[in-house]
């Protein structure tokens, strides 16, 4: 039997690497998919968090409207009914949203001190006093100078009444008898996220996250 040419060989050498290639490929989007299909559901999930925040609903209505999702998609794709039970929209996932995306409403400037107020406990329970100048005058005049000199500005003008009323009407809404358990750090971020009318880069604060693949 004669030996293949040279020519031969490197033909041969060519498909076993397209082939090589091939698989590699194949054994990525094993991988990349699930996660690809997590971010997704991520972004679904802060979507309807804010939507939830808009119309002032209650946070336990994110279980009602996970329920109708799944109901929806094991009736029209029934072959992709498992994403959908990817999305979290449980009452303590629906809080960590809207708090997240009333931080994303802030300037960038400001957002870095924001979180960092978030997470100080004892700046917090200085806030939930309920006296906002006297919070702002407690804030480290160099650290927090900007947000000092901004809530200055909120307080000596208000240039919209209509904002204003908005604000009340939400605020009533969603403080009720029904919503005592509302802690006042989550009404701030309803509040911020119902009046506000920048749009929140979804996108990017999912890509800040680390989603990962459920089986």
């Amino acid at each position: 039997m004669d030996k293949p040419g040279p020519s031969k060989k490197r033909e041969l050498r060519k498909q076993k690497m397209l082939s090589l290639k091939r698989e590699l490929i194949g054994q990525q989007a094993m991988f990349t998919k699930p996660i690809q299909d997590s971010e997704a559901a991520t972004e679904v999930s802060y979507e309807i968090s804010r939507m939830i925040a808009k119309r002032s609903r209650p946070f336990n209505d994110g279980d009602f409207v996970k329920e109708c999702i799944e109901i929806a998609a094991k009736k029209m794709c029934p072959e992709a009914a498992k994403k959908f039970e990817k999305i979290q929209l449980n009452r303590m996932t629906i809080q960590r949203r809207i708090m997240s995306l009333s931080v994303e409403n802030a300037p960038e400037s400001m957002q870095l001190h924001i979180i960092d107020i978030q997470n100080d406990q004892d700046l917090r329970n200085k806030f939930n006093e309920g006296d906002l100048l006297n919070f702002y005058r407690c804030l480290d005049k160099n650290t927090y100078k900007e947000l000092r000199i901004n809530a200055l500005k909120c307080a000596s003008l208000f240039g919209s009444t209509y904002i204003c009323e908005q604000t009340f009407s939400i605020l009533n809404n969603n403080k009720t008898k029904n919503r005592n358990r509302l802690a006042n750090e989550s009404l701030e971020a309803v509040l911020r996220v119902a009046t506000s009318k920048f749009e929140p880069n979804i996108k990017k604060i999912v890509s800040t996250m680390q989603c990962h693949a459920s089986n």
